[in-house]
């Protein structure tokens, strides 16, 4: 079983995040004995999500000219003040200010969203270029800072709400991904096609993802830990996701970890199991950590602003303290059981904050830590496999996509 390692010691895989970090529990969550904290950091002040136009939840660092590294130090104060010792993951958004997109409009998506201008494309090389030299920046003000001891790695986020999605909702096509496939077909000496565009585009940002971590590694060294969200094969099979080339992070030797949310699948209704978005024992297979994001939803949970309306929302989760706890069992018993690693994201915090559930939180630690030393094997008896590769070939109204998308529930029952 694949187990966390920092400093030589095995240590649980039981961390916990929020967006809103002025809101954070990290006082709590330390007393219940957590040491692993992810952190929110913003480049820029872009939205993560181009529907709901929801504002950047942190300061960002590069909407200056000189950029503000010091809110790396502020943010980072605020974990290692209520734990002096924590091991800290940051989350670096690395989407460009409105700055530079304005300044850069052949590198950006054909296409924004409703009446949104385009963000940035992918394909871009200066957009790498610009993503780099903004994430050197940071590596090196942590490199330097009196809490580098603390930091044990990095998430690459991207795209829209972070997850490698495209701007665009079409696969990130602009410009430079034009230009870039047509120079691919050439140099393979295959004719362009339009399931070969999509595959390019989900090959695209897995390279992008596997670039930056190889440059994450370079500038902050090999025992770091690096990972991105990535593979949702199960839970978006579908062309335009970007998701669609999961092998490539596989065999990325400087990918260490690979994260997605629990499923959203019938919006997290009580009673029905709520499986993983991407096939994590094939994460296992090639080496790397799983991370299941759990932002489960509490009877606590309220709309981050006052003017959004956020029971709409149809993944709204439990409304009673009971049926959270149920919930909250459940995410984790599957992580123990399958050994892989979680996060209890509080996005807009407060949603655990009650006596029950912290108490609930520190049990769930304990078991973590008990199970540390078992090293008993997995026995699996049934395997899945799914061609990531055959989903670029269909369009969304394919009933294979359907298919696959509903086989995850029947697996957990299984």
């Amino acid at each position: 079983a694949l187990r966390l390692l920092v400093n030589g010691e095995v240590i649980p895989a039981d961390a916990y995040i929020t967006y809103f970090t002025d809101r954070a529990h990290y006082d709590d969550f330390s007393k219940a004995g957590y040491k692993l904290f992810s952190i929110p950091i913003f480049c820029s002040s872009k939205t993560i999500n181009e529907n709901s136009q929801s504002p950047c939840f942190t300061a960002p660092i590069f909407d200056t000219e000189i950029p503000r590294l010091d809110i790396l130090d502020e943010e980072i104060s605020r974990v290692i003040r209520e734990c002096s010792d924590a091991l800290i993951l940051p989350r670096i958004n690395l989407s460009v200010s409105d700055m530079w997109e304005k300044s850069n409009p052949d590198e950006l998506c054909y296409e924004g969203i409703g009446q949104h201008p385009p963000r940035y494309c992918f394909s871009s090389d200066v957009w790498l270029s610009e993503v780099k030299r903004m994430l050197s920046l940071i590596i090196e003000h942590i490199n330097n800072a009196d809490y580098k001891d603390n930091i044990i790695g990095y998430q690459l986020a991207a795209g829209w709400t972070e997850e490698w999605f495209s701007f665009d909702r079409k696969g990130s096509q602009g410009k430079r991904s034009e230009e870039k496939y047509k120079r691919r077909c050439e140099h393979s000496g295959n004719l362009p096609t339009e399931w070969g565009y999509y595959q390019f585009l989900s090959d695209i940002v897995a390279e992008r993802i596997c670039a930056l971590s190889s440059f994450t590694k370079e500038k902050a060294g090999k025992d770091v830990i690096v990972g991105s969200f990535y593979g949702y094969t199960l839970e978006c099979p579908f062309r335009e996701s970007c998701h669609n080339s999961l092998d490539k992070l596989l065999e990325c030797p400087d990918i260490d970890f690979i994260c997605s949310p629990v499923s959203y699948a019938h919006g997290r209704e009580m009673g029905r199991d709520h499986g993983c978005m991407l096939p994590f024992s094939s994460l296992e297979l090639h080496g790397k950590l799983y991370f299941a994001e759990n932002d489960t939803r509490t009877h606590l949970t309220r709309p981050p602003y006052a003017d959004i309306p956020y029971f709409q929302n149809p993944v709204f989760g439990p409304r009673t303290l009971d049926d959270t706890v149920e919930m909250l069992k459940m995410h984790y018993s599957k992580a123990l059981i399958n050994r892989y690693g979680h996060w209890w994201f509080d996005m807009w915090g407060g949603w655990y904050a009650s006596a029950q559930y912290m108490d609930l939180m520190k049990r769930f630690l304990e078991i973590s830590k008990g199970d540390i030393e078992n090293s008993k094997e997995i026995s699996r008896q049934i395997a899945l496999f799914v061609d990531e590769k055959a989903i670029p070939y269909v369009d969304d109204s394919n009933v294979g996509n359907r298919i696959i998308y509903e086989a995850r529930e029947v697996l957990g029952l299984i």
